[in-house]
């Protein structure tokens, strides 16, 4: 990544001129690696009981799981040729709506000057900067699980328990001032994870289900990773929490499922989620004792829940003539509500981190031959950011606007194995929207990514 940073010592913005000094020419490379490991064994025995079929399975299973990440940081002092104005594009309307008349430096421009003339640019290695955000993790997960089964008439019933056992160790670089010392952190914890699951036939196009099950999710390597990054413009520290425990979820099911004729499917289910333990971003302004700075960091939750009612159709129209019988229909649709304890936020009722009220996906199909045409809208509702620290209050609390998103996607099977596929992501051009407050009038972040698209073959077994 290359950061050069131009200082303007007046305040006229829109005088190329003006920005004659250069403060920073910064290249950082930061390569990572991550591995995978999975085993596992299982065993099953057929069983009668009371003349009912029945099953009995057990399971054994590994898991080792590596990630690593490091960070090179070099400055550079400039020759006297690089300067603002020499590297600099104009801006128009279309690169960023609410400043049209400034400029920026363009980037083919830097990478030229850089490239075309190495010699020029003196580079110092930055010790801090090179290893305060380096780090590697490894998480080693051992589990067993015991689980049966029987059918008692038009009632089947499955049931069992999943004991997990998580072995996680850190390493990073803990700094005091210019000193660096290499530390690593570690824990291992134990998870029960009971579940009960019920499917009852009404008759030959209705079904019944309910459950109640417990899961877990192990926070993210870098949420987790004792890792420093200090961003000078901003004055902002954020730092990883080794110490972050895993979400807990205790969860509750029903639904109601009925098939229709010419491969077609409603239904209609509710949801419960009582949960523990989840990861969100805590701010504290001047919180950073080493530099004075906002620091952000990642902190469990006490508790939390999530509750709503999904509804589902999926239809094919076989019954319509040629070539109209090849024509498809689905559509999901998500309501829910949410709410959370945020220990920085006492006495508020706050909704559950990256959680949206509603949550929607229809699409149009076309399957004939070896052809098939698909067109998606997806849409979601406002939500609070989940990589953006919660605010201080109310008003400072990052929101991700809605999002309404096409896609077009076709494929065409050319015989059993190959494949040739085509899409074209976000037609609208849906932006990306992000405002302080539960009101789109306070915007933080507006980005536009444009229309996307992928073709190629592919091969199958």
């Amino acid at each position: 990544m290359f950061a050069p940073s131009f200082s303007a010592p007046t305040a006229i913005i829109t005088n190329p001129s003006e920005y004659s000094e250069v403060s920073r020419f910064r290249l950082v490379n930061s390569p990572g690696e991550e591995s995978e490991l999975n085993l596992g064994v299982n065993a099953r025995r057929n069983l009668r009981l009371a003349d009912a079929p029945a099953y009995l399975k057990v399971g054994l299973q590994l898991r080792e799981k590596e990630k690593s990440a490091a960070n090179e940081t070099v400055d550079h002092t400039v020759p006297a040729s690089f300067t603002f104005a020499s590297m600099l594009e104009g801006q128009t309307p279309d690169d960023y709506p609410f400043f049209s008349s400034g400029y920026r430096a363009s980037t083919p421009k830097v990478l030229q000057a850089f490239q075309g003339n190495r010699a020029g640019f003196i580079p110092t290695r930055l010790l801090v900067e090179s290893v305060q955000d380096d780090w590697e993790s490894t998480e080693d997960i051992t589990a067993a699980y015991v689980m049966g089964g029987t059918t008692l008439g038009r009632l089947n019933v499955l049931a069992g328990a999943r004991l997990e056992r998580t072995r996680y160790e850190n390493r990073g670089n803990e700094l005091s001032g210019t000193n660096v010392r290499a530390v690593r952190r570690g824990r291992s914890y134990e998870n029960l994870l009971p579940g009960v699951h019920l499917r009852y036939d009404l008759d030959r196009q209705t079904v019944l289900r309910a459950s109640w099950s417990n899961s877990l999710a192990r926070p993210s390597f870098d949420d987790s990773a004792l890792r420093r990054s200090v961003n000078e413009t901003a004055r902002r520290v954020t730092e990883g929490n080794p110490g972050l425990l895993p979400l807990e979820s205790v969860n509750w099911d029903a639904s109601v499922e009925r098939y229709l004729p010419s491969l077609g499917l409603v239904s209609a289910a509710v949801f419960r989620k009582n949960i523990s333990n989840f990861t969100y971003q805590r701010e504290l302004p001047g919180g950073d004792p080493g530099t004075g700075y906002t620091l952000t960091t990642f902190v469990n939750g006490p508790k939390g829940h999530i509750e709503g009612l999904e509804l589902a159709w999926q239809q094919q129209f076989r019954a319509l003539p040629a070539p109209f019988n090849g024509l498809g229909m689905m559509a999901n649709y998500t309501r829910s509500n949410s709410e959370a304890t945020y220990p920085t936020r006492p006495g508020e009722r706050i909704e559950f981190i990256g959680q949206s009220r509603e949550i929607g996906n229809a699409a149009l199909t076309f399957e004939r031959g070896g052809l098939f045409l698909r067109l998606a809208l997806n849409f979601r509702t406002p939500r609070l950011r989940e990589d953006e620290p919660l605010g201080g209050d109310a008003t400072t609390d990052r929101w991700v606007d809605d999002h309404r998103q096409l896609d077009l996607s076709a494929s065409y099977r050319l015989n059993r194995n190959w494949e040739i596929y085509a899409e074209a992501l976000n037609l609208t051009d849906e932006p990306f929207r992000v405002y302080f407050g539960k009101t789109s009038s306070r915007f933080a972040q507006f980005e536009e990514y444009g229309i996307s698209a992928n073709f190629g073959v592919r091969w199958r077994l």
